[in-house]
């Protein structure tokens, strides 16, 4: 077998190709982590992977979420233009077609077999977008997914998730600097107490970090003084 011969050249050429490639691919995968905005609402929204999650986990995850001060809920789609825009971020990285292919959206049903059909933000459903056929069994599948139709329709799923789920998808709405930092409507004796145990901590989604300056500090605590007892 003939022997290869690399020199030092040749060498220092492929650990640069190599550096060069790495920090591509580190940036590709950090572009594709961040939540992306829509200019529609103003909102941002995200693509989060968590095989066979339970459709009440993933609100409650959702919902832990934050992003610029923003907090997290499943995504609702009100518009046709919203429907467009979170379909083509979700083909822009995720295959369609499969049981197991569907993220969860915050639709659901309520009573099961109803048909009455609800966000979580309490939105109206005016807007839907089920695929034909679709909702179907009835008092069974009672949460909203998509994945399923290469159309970018809706289809309604059971909302164990033991089924095949893939995700979810996650809007953040508008940012709250009010002080509520665990956000139960009220500023109170609760949300002054979280500061105090974060002050001085650092990080980009600290709930505690009201005015959203990456440190939970003095103007922090202010601003939940200041607001104290609104919306108690």
């Amino acid at each position: 077998m003939p022997m290869v011969r690399l020199n030092g050249a040749s060498i220092a050429l492929s650990a640069r190709l190599s550096g060069v490639l790495l920090i591509g691919l580190l940036t590709l995968l950090a572009s594709i982590a961040q939540p992306v905005y829509w200019e529609g609402n103003g909102h941002y929204y995200e693509i989060v992977l968590s095989s066979n999650i339970a459709w009440n986990n993933a609100r409650i995850q959702a919902e832990q979420r934050t992003y610029q001060c923003r907090r997290g809920y499943l995504a609702t789609i009100t518009s046709q233009a919203e429907q467009d825009f979170i379909w083509n971020l979700l083909r822009a990285n995720h295959s369609c077609g499969s049981v197991s292919s569907q993220f969860y959206l915050g639709g659901y049903e309520d009573p099961a077999g109803t048909g009455n059909w609800y966000w979580v933000t309490g939105e109206p459903m005016d807007f839907t977008y089920w695929q034909p056929g679709e909702p179907n069994n009835r008092g069974y599948e009672t949460v909203i997914a998509l994945g399923l139709y290469c159309s970018g329709h809706w289809n309604n799923v059971p909302p164990s998730g033991s089924w095949g789920a893939r995700g979810y998808i996650v809007e953040y709405g508008e940012a709250s600097t009010g002080g509520d930092v665990d956000q139960n409507g009220c500023v109170d004796d609760a949300d002054l107490l979280a500061v105090l145990f974060a002050f001085g901590q650092s990080g980009s989604s600290l709930p505690e970090d009201v005015n959203c300056d990456g440190t939970v500090d003095d103007a922090d605590l202010l601003t939940v003084l200041f607001n104290f007892g609104s919306g108690c």
